[in-house]
């Protein structure tokens, strides 16, 4: 019925996970027959359990869960370095992470993360080839996004 789906997309506050799986249902719908080639990362802040939330949704409707994430033409070599770095807060911070797949970013501050940014973008300036103009950073937190455009010069001098 029309006027329940306008009431779903409309007029109720939906969770990230909610949206994520909204989003799944539709490119589920539509794989046989307008195939979208999307990749999406869905992120919010989850007002129950307080804290942030980052889906991954393919374009086959492939949905995970995920402590972090990137798009773009570097996306793979952004994610093994916040492997790294995830692996390296990990052990620094072990005493307060439990053994499961708790991301060692959870144990820092913003400032920090921006610092590991900076970290990663200039890594990606000095290995790849392209020359890259911006990088967008999005935190998410009990206070909404935060939108952060960092630009290359101002990172690799």
């Amino acid at each position: 019925n029309e006027n329940n789906n306008n009431n779903l997309y409309y007029n109720n506050d939906l969770s990230t996970k909610a949206i994520s799986y909204l989003c799944r249902g539709i490119i589920g719908q539509n794989i046989r027959k307008n195939s979208f080639k999307v990749n999406i990362l869905i992120a919010g802040w989850d007002k129950i359990n307080k804290k942030p939330r980052l889906f991954w949704l393919d374009n086959i409707g492939s949905l995970q869960e995920i402590p972090y994430g990137s798009h773009g033409n570097d996306f793979m070599f952004i994610i093994s370095l916040l492997d790294h770095y995830n692996m390296i807060l990990k052990k620094s911070n072990e005493h307060l992470l439990s053994k499961s797949l708790l991301s060692g970013f959870q144990s820092i501050d913003f400032n920090k993360g921006v610092e590991i940014v900076k970290e990663i973008w200039n890594n990606i300036y000095k290995r790849t080839s392209k020359q890259h103009g911006k990088c967008q950073v999005i935190s998410i937190d009990k206070d909404g996004c935060r939108e952060l455009n960092l630009d290359v010069l101002s990172l690799s001098s």
